[in-house]
């Protein structure tokens, strides 16, 4: 059980770094349209993969 935590955690952070990441890229770049698009697609891929884990931590939120 401790693995598993220990697991989820380490992968909501690296979730949290590719959001983090998507967010520099679509408010610093000037990204031609398709890449603007899968930007934006993988953003929300992001966004539903935090929530399906259960969310941001408290404290982590921006």
């Amino acid at each position: 059980m401790m693995i598993e935590t220990h697991s989820n955690d380490a992968m909501m952070i690296m979730l949290l770094k590719l959001r983090a990441s998507l967010e520099r890229k679509l408010t610093t770049y000037s990204l031609p349209s398709e890449e603007l698009e899968e930007t934006i697609y993988g953003y929300a891929d992001v966004e539903a993969m935090i929530a399906q884990a259960g969310g941001e931590p408290h404290g982590l939120a921006h």
